[in-house]
């Protein structure tokens, strides 16, 4: 706004300029944060496995983690089919174990804004008695570090609450039985990636002496990616939506949380960054998960609209 002009002439072009420049800048900003990213995966099924993009998970001597496609009861298919990571893929898993699957992190993945690791996973284990744990180790696994808890882990999530508990020894982890695949999210920040030379990352599987016969543990389409925009659990407002995961490779789940009478879902489209429509995404319940499998990778605004007001929220398909 102008509230001085002596010379009587027409500065108004002065802050749309730098508004311009402005703008100009965040596009820049967005198209080289955008291009830089780095994704590596493992899918389990050797014809997605590259030299350069794969992430290379190491089993332990004990025979109990295997890969190939499962044949159990509730473990019956991969989320992409065939294979999976899984403990045992046709017998339940021992009692008396602890077997690990580690991977160590790319290092060119260890210098960006912050290091987001996700998998889809099944759990069927003895409750509070046999457990699966996430630790992750910063001096080439030498010590290993639980992720449940843990004040250099920036966001951990995805599970269902009922499958959070400890086992005998007193270490978190999840337990439990959960028969359909949860998307779960491991991410860290700057700051900690700062002083971090090398990164592991560990699913240990530990049981009892008691023999229950159950599956164990289900672990499919593992992604790590450098991230300038941190996945958070929730997007929306927290009295209205939950939206997670910020990064997908798949789906994304949409969950209202205001469940009054006169609250009203109107609509949910998926857009273009630039306000495109792309499609209309359909919901009928209150937990609604979205398949985005044949959207091309890249950014997008997920639309929701209720009660007459609209809300934008930012995801990212990455494969």
């Amino acid at each position: 706004m102008v509230t001085d002009n002596p010379s009587g002439k027409n500065i108004s072009f002065i802050p749309k300029l730098m508004k311009k420049q402005l703008l100009v800048f965040l596009f820049l900003l967005f198209l080289y944060s955008g291009a830089r990213a780095q994704y590596h995966t493992q899918y389990f099924d050797g014809a997605d496995t590259s030299a350069w993009s794969a992430i290379f998970v190491n089993l332990d001597t004990t025979g109990i983690w295997q890969v190939g496609p499962p044949q159990k009861i509730i473990f019956e298919s991969a989320s992409t089919i065939p294979n999976v990571l899984i403990t045992d893929t046709v017998n339940t898993y021992p009692d008396s174990v602890s077997a690990s699957a580690w991977f160590t992190i790319p290092p060119d993945l260890l210098s960006a804004g912050g290091l987001a690791i996700q998998w889809n996973q099944k759990l069927d284990l003895d409750t509070n008695k046999d457990g699966a744990l996430v630790e992750f180790s910063t001096d080439s696994g030498a010590t290993w570090e639980n992720a449940f808890g843990n004040p250099s882990v920036y966001n951990f999530y995805g599970w269902s609450p009922a499958n959070e508990g400890s086992i005998p020894s007193g270490e978190l982890c999840f337990t439990g039985t959960d028969s359909t695949w949860k998307n779960v999210w491991l991410c860290f920040l700057y700051d900690f990636l700062w002083n971090v030379d090398n990164l592991s990352v560990r699913f240990r599987m530990v049981s009892d002496s008691i023999e229950t016969n159950q599956e164990g543990w289900m672990i499919d389409n593992l992604m790590v990616a450098e991230t300038w925009f941190h996945p958070v659990m929730e997007q929306s407002k927290p009295d209205n939506f939950k939206l997670y995961p910020t990064i997908t490779d798949r789906t994304i789940t949409l969950e209202q949380i205001n469940l009054s009478p006169d609250f009203i879902l109107n609509q949910v489209a998926l857009l273009s960054m630039n306000g495109q429509f792309i499609r209309s995404i359909p919901v009928s319940s209150t937990l609604e998960v979205i398949d985005l499998a044949d959207i091309a990778p890249g950014r997008y605004l997920l639309l929701i609209e209720a009660n007459g007001k609209k809300e934008l929220h930012e995801i990212v398909i990455a494969r």
